[in-house]
């Protein structure tokens, strides 16, 4: 079974929050459908275990996650923000606040690679910047 790495299920994951937050689509077909377009339904041993995990801890978090976004961003509403930014960034918070095995300067090298790559340089100093006053905010409250 090849496994997905973890850049490439990143990558997938804000193709699938992405899709999520313009679409009704469930989590399984957001997933199906993506996995779809990037070819990956011809290699049905692809294990996608990261990807799902790092989708629905995403989801089942994305109150606090929003409230992380907004209080970093001088109280912008997430949906102020560019869909492709809004997913970067909810993965990254997540990442920074609920998954202690990622280091957070891995989180943020990803980020902000997938804003350059998938937004603009612009996108990817916003991205640094608010997950830096993320990590920042969290150690100063202690979490």
């Amino acid at each position: 079974m090849r496994r997905m790495n973890r850049r490439e299920a990143r990558e997938k994951c804000i193709k699938v929050l992405y899709q999520i937050d313009l679409s009704a689509n469930s989590i399984e077909e957001s997933i199906a459908s993506v996995l779809e377009c990037d070819g990956d339904t011809d290699e049905p041993d692809v294990d996608t275990q990261f990807l799902r995990e790092l989708v629905d801890g995403v989801l089942e978090n994305l109150e606090a996650i929003d409230t992380e976004i907004r209080d970093a961003t001088l109280r912008w509403s997430p949906d102020r923000l560019g869909k492709v930014e809004l997913a970067i960034l909810r993965l990254g918070v997540y990442e920074i606040l609920h998954r202690p095995d990622i280091p957070e300067a891995v989180t943020v090298n990803e980020a902000v690679e997938l804003a350059k790559e998938y937004g603009s340089e612009e996108s990817a100093r916003f991205v640094n910047g608010v997950l830096a006053g993320v990590i920042k905010r969290n150690r100063e409250s202690g979490r």
